[in-house]
């Protein structure tokens, strides 16, 4: 369990730094399709005995099972159809992604079309078409194996099927002229954000986003937003009333006065930002597209490290216009947002279902992230003295954030919502009234919302020689 917690933790750092199918391959070409016949594994019972023992389908937990391992990492999530050739030497393979459902989270998404199709093995490439892939047949068991080289990567694959189950390995390496992104970054240094004197200024919004490290916020508006009178549980000033810009609002929250309050309610008791370098060692991006973080297992008291998450959980590319995505295995993913909004699916059932409004604002917001959630989320980063800002892109979240906001505000979403905010306890009346203002700060001035993590290089370690 604490494993998938501070997975989760490294999943959502590196974040920081994102129709059903009309055949049985989604977008595979006509060509493919006459190549197959038939998209029922075991074949169709026309061909001969070797075409029926390997020609199928092979999916994770399939009729055809699926074991693919990507660097050395075991991949779920990815299909691979598999034709034999006539001349029973050679195969066409198409290696494509699998459907998932949001619906399967919770009651929550009834109504909406939650649907989504993850991408081929190799990120960014929707399917992978390969023809005249080698094949040898000993018995029982048909071996194959092949590459497939282009400009911005290289891709080699061996494999073999025995009995419906089909095992793979594949090895990829991105192939960039200049990839600043790789090696080990550790977190920026935490900053205390916000002074005594900054907070009885009024006047003073501090909303500069340079102000919050690791993680920080640069919200592109100056209107004021309204959170009301918070306690600060110290002497000095007891109260501060809480009306300024979403940014400085951040760096009010993660400010060394305010974050350990909030720090606690969340297991950091020593606030957001330095709780995060204790939590985090270092993040690494790899030549193979893959990231993994060493995270700490047991807390931030005298934290242990480990390195043992998958480095397939996070993976990195550059889409055609040269924009960095990062992919999250969408089991994972999955699993984790399915466990935390568990309890608001128990709910969800023992209610009326939602009204068409608030089903119409969701399906909105699920539309806007399956691109994200099929080829990755869309990042921003800058790379200076070997100091790394990295952050979701700035216009996605702005859209994202618009729509959220719409439905935190629908009269029917607002009961399950505040429910949930009563939970927080002395603050739950700012958390409401940040909401329920928040739209003042999503107006068309506003540029847009980048939300990311300040990281440092790290040294490399010269190796040593015996």
């Amino acid at each position: 369990m604490k494993n998938k917690l501070f997975y989760l933790i490294g999943v959502a750092s590196i974040l920081c730094y994102t129709s059903t199918f009309t055949s049985c391959i989604n977008g595979v070409d006509d060509e493919y399709l006459e190549l197959t016949g038939s998209c029922n594994g075991g074949g169709t019972g026309n061909e001969d005995e070797d075409s029926e023992n390997f020609d199928g389908e092979y999916i994770t937990d399939g009729d055809y099972d699926l074991k693919m391992t990507y660097n050395g990492y075991e991949l779920n999530g990815k299909k691979v159809a598999f034709t034999l050739n006539e001349d029973k030497e050679s195969a066409t393979i198409t290696m494509t992604g699998a459907e998932f459902d949001l619906k399967s989270l919770a009651a929550l998404f009834e109504g909406m079309d939650g649907k989504f199709t993850t991408y081929s093995p190799i990120p960014g490439e929707k399917e992978i078409l390969l023809k005249n892939v080698k094949a040898e047949i000993t018995g029982s068991t048909c071996k194959f194996e092949g590459e497939d080289i282009k400009p911005d990567r290289t891709f080699n694959f061996k494999g073999e099927i025995t009995d419906g189950k089909m095992k793979i390995d594949i090895h990829h390496k991105l192939a960039r002229e200049n990839n600043e992104l790789l090696g080990k970054w550790k977190m920026g240094e935490a900053k205390e954000g916000l002074s005594i004197t900054m907070i009885q200024n009024v006047n003073n919004s501090n909303n500069d986003p340079s102000k919050s490290s690791p993680l920080w916020l640069d919200w592109g508006s100056t209107a004021n937003v309204n959170m009301g009178d918070i306690n600060t549980g110290i002497d000095i000033v007891k109260t501060v009333n809480v009306n300024r810009p979403m940014t400085g609002i951040f760096n009010l929250l993660m400010s060394n006065l305010v974050s350990p309050q909030i720090g606690t309610l969340i297991g950091m008791p020593d606030g957001v930002e330095k709780s995060i370098p204790k939590l985090i060692e270092f993040i690494a991006t790899e030549e193979t597209g893959g990231m993994y973080a060493s995270y700490s297992w047991n807390g931030t008291t005298d934290p242990q490290y480990s390195q043992d998450m998958s480095h397939n959980i996070v993976r990195y590319y550059y889409d055609k216009e040269d924009q960095l995505r990062i992919e999250v295995d969408a089991d994972f993913f999955l699993n984790t947002i399915g466990g935390l909004i568990a309890g608001t699916s128990t709910r969800a059932t023992t209610r009326s279902a939602l009204p068409g409004t608030a089903i119409a604002i969701g399906q909105k917001i699920i539309d806007r992230l399956r691109p994200a959630l099929e080829q990755g989320f869309p990042c921003e980063y800058t790379i200076e003295n070997n100091n790394l800002i990295i952050n979701l892109d700035g216009q996605f979240l702005l859209e994202i954030m618009r729509l959220v906001d719409e439905l935190v505000n629908d009269e029917f979403a607002k009961t399950y919502i505040d429910d949930e905010i009563d939970k927080i306890g002395d603050y739950a009346p700012n958390v409401k009234l940040l909401l329920q203002n928040m739209g003042n700060a999503l107006g068309e001035d506003c540029t847009g919302i980048k939300l990311g993590l300040r990281l440092v290089k790290m040294e490399e370690t010269p190796e040593v020689v015996e």
